[in-house]
């Protein structure tokens, strides 16, 4: 597993993490920022590294007979994108430190769209698209992303409800 892959699923081991039994809230937030903190470190020792052009590409088969399969990578725009993901969800679980209501399920909550958020700036490859992914990859990530982050905020704005 390379560096991005790391990036993009650190957060979503992290969420499972906070399954744990007998995990209290305030261990459940210090993990939460553990995991971002770490997150935004790899992504500026990728930053560090980068050298231009597509770069930390990863391409595995998922179905082969639909031409579908996990291709990610950063170029010069989704990695700005990803740092800034990376940056703002560090904010949020520090922010969150007087979170007291339900904070495991909060934590795993944005964990799992930290996941989701990094997923999207980081795709090559889209399911619905693979014949013509690298043309149309900015526009439908964009959109994606967009769907997703509305999807994430209506489902904490309901779990924030009293």
């Amino acid at each position: 597993m390379n560096a991005l892959s790391t990036v993009i699923f650190l957060p979503l081991v992290a969420a499972a993490a906070l399954a744990l039994p007998r995990l209290g809230a305030r261990a459940a937030i210090r993990i939460w920022i553990a995991a971002t903190a770490a997150d935004l470190a790899l992504v500026v020792a990728m930053w560090i590294g980068y050298g231009g052009g597509l770069a930390y590409q990863t391409r595995l088969r998922w179905i082969p007979s639909v031409g579908a399969g996990y291709h990610v990578g950063v170029d010069g725009l989704s990695l700005p994108l990803i740092a800034m993901t990376s940056l703002l969800f560090l904010l949020c679980a520090v922010y969150s430190l007087r979170e007291t209501h339900r904070p495991r399920a909060y934590a795993a909550l944005f964990l799992f769209l930290q996941t989701v958020c990094l997923g999207l700036f980081a795709a090559l490859d889209l399911l619905l698209w693979h014949g013509t992914a690298e043309r149309r990859t900015g526009t439908v990530a964009l959109l994606a992303a967009t769907a997703s982050l509305a999807l994430g905020m209506a489902v904490l704005l309901g779990y924030l409800q009293p």
